[in-house]
This record gives C-alpha cells, structure tokens and sequence, in this order.
C-alpha cells in the first residue's frame, strides 16, 4: 500500500463496543442527538499530540504534509517512490477507544475526512439522525450524510465515505397536528 490508506473500524459486542482509528478517518457517537467525538484525527494539523510526537522525532511538517509527502501522521503504506522506504514519522498503530453503550447511546457515525473536512460532527450527527427518526434507515442516514458533504465541496475532491451503525433506533419525529384550514373571504368583494 502506497497511498496513505486510513482506517476506522468497530467491533460491537453486548454493550460496548471498541473503535480503532488510524489517520483522518473519524468516529462520532449520538447520545440522545448530542455528537460525541470518540477518534482524535491522526493529522499534525489536527491534533497537537501528533504534531507534537513529529517534532519530538525531528520529524519535519511541510504545509500539514508530513516529511513533505503526506497529510496524515498514522496510517498504512505510505512509502517513498524513490527509496521504497516508509516515510519518517509515519505509524500504523490506531489509537483503540472504548464506547459504553446505554440507553441513551443511539448510533456510530464513521466516515472519511471528505466528510468531516466539509462538515462539523454535530451536522453529521444531525443529517444521519433526522434519516434514522424518519425511516429507521441507516443506509438512508450515510447516504444522506453524503449528500450534505457534497453540497459542501464545491472546489474539493476528496473521499467520501460514511458507515451509520444502530445501537438505539433514535425516536420517532413527533407527528404534526393536522392543520386547519378556513376559508378565505372573498378576495375580489363579490
């Protein structure tokens, strides 16, 4: 692998489920509609921890690129054309994070950064969430949170991908009081 390759990825087991992140992919969870980040991005212009692990191993960050080749400080492949050596600074270890699911704990929102690099979590969240409310659709709930990051790209071109795991379907929208309706007096004065 040469490009760069990211990862999330969720094991669901009872009650918990675990998420490991490698790169700028991300994971966001719905608790009762509230977006909680659960990844920290692998990126020296998003994470201080990163930026910080770089500069400790002399590692130099061109424009965000680390060694001037890539954008991401973790990840798979990666490797210099020339040289077929990986690039310094780069690692493939993920960070692993917990997730306690309660009640409260509707679903998983994992995606790619051409999802959160046009919007912010809580648009996500709340994109997938008003699907999941209507239809009980995932699949519905990803696709419209790719529709929303496209209507955010104009001018970029990045990957977009998105994966909506259930954990508690989110309530249903409350129905609406039908609406009366009166008659209009006569407009003309006939």
């Amino acid at each position: 692998i040469t490009s760069g390759t990211t990862a999330c990825v969720t094991l669901w087991k009872g009650s918990e489920a675990f998420v490991a992140n490698l790169g700028d992919s991300r994971a966001i969870v719905s608790v009762d509609g509230a977006a909680q980040p659960i990844t920290t991005d692998h990126a020296p212009e998003k994470s201080e921890d990163e930026a910080k692990r770089l500069q400790d191993l002399g590692v130099e960050v061109r424009k965000g690129y680390v060694a001037g080749l890539v954008a991401v400080s973790r990840a798979f492949g990666d490797v210099r054309l020339e040289t077929k050596a990986k690039v310094e600074g780069l690692l493939a270890s993920p960070d692993i994070f917990r997730i306690d699911i309660e009640s409260k704990t509707e679903f998983l929102v994992m995606a790619s950064d051409g999802i959160f690099d046009c919007l912010k979590n809580q648009h996500v969240l709340s994109n997938a969430r008003r699907v999941l409310r209507q239809t009980q659709s995932p699949e519905g709930a990803a696709a419209n949170v790719i529709r929303a990051s496209g209507d955010h790209q104009i001018g970029k071109s990045d990957n977009s991908s998105v994966m909506v795991i259930v954990f508690n379907m989110p309530p249903p929208l409350p129905k609406r009081a039908p609406i009366r309706q009166a008659a209009l007096p006569n407009l003309n004065g006939r």
